[in-house]
């Protein structure tokens, strides 16, 4: 299953699915989450019987900061019961909005989710990455969090500060490594190169 952001006039800006057997022929399923609903991720498993899903719908109504959200579905097409889940911080890493970027990552400890956050200054943006553990049963409980002032990973490299948008680290998967102690992390570098780097699971 793979989601992702479709755009057309007719629809706007939408989260779409599709399915394959073989990563090679794709049967696209059209749209699952309305327009202005990104960053959408699916856990690996069911949880109590149900898909969910993390993910992150906006507004032109400014009361509440864009923030990830968690959904459950019967068939992966209907989505509800949405909830707010991670909201945004004043004076951290991820004040003007955040959302989901790697897919849930099953761990001993919970759910264990790499996910992007914006910060925007007077001068410049900037996103980073952070982490949050999720309870494996009930994955509306938090357990813990990347402190505010301090994300997991920064723009710091010259190809994160400089390219197509300056000062961008973008998750996007995050695999276990072989060794069992490791997670690979990939993100998008300054909207320009594609990164990975490897940070044991205990530092997380």
């Amino acid at each position: 299953f793979i989601t992702y952001v479709a755009v057309s006039k007719e629809g706007g800006v939408c989260s779409a699915l599709a399915v394959s057997k073989d990563l090679n022929k794709w049967k696209r399923k059209g749209i699952i989450f309305q327009e202005q609903n990104k960053d959408a991720v699916l856990f690996p498993e069911k949880i109590k019987v149900k898909y969910a899903a993390l993910n992150r719908p906006e507004t032109a109504f400014a009361f509440r900061r864009p923030h990830i959200w968690i959904s459950y579905s019967n068939d992966l097409i209907y989505w509800g019961r949405e909830k707010s889940l991670l909201d945004t911080r004043e004076n951290s890493w991820e004040d003007e909005r955040n959302g989901a970027g790697a897919p849930p990552v099953r761990t001993k400890e919970g759910w264990l989710v790499i996910y992007h956050g914006l910060k925007r200054g007077t001068e410049k943006k900037e996103y980073s990455a952070g982490a949050v553990l999720l309870d494996l049963k009930n994955p509306e409980k938090i357990i813990a969090r990347t402190p505010r002032n301090r994300p997991l990973i920064k723009p710091e490299r010259i190809y994160e500060r400089e390219g197509f948008i300056d000062n961008v680290v973008f998750p996007t998967a995050a695999i276990p490594d072989l060794n069992k102690k490791d997670l690979l992390i990939y993100s998008g570098g300054a909207d320009s190169v594609v990164t990975v780097k490897k940070i044991s699971f205990a530092d997380i």
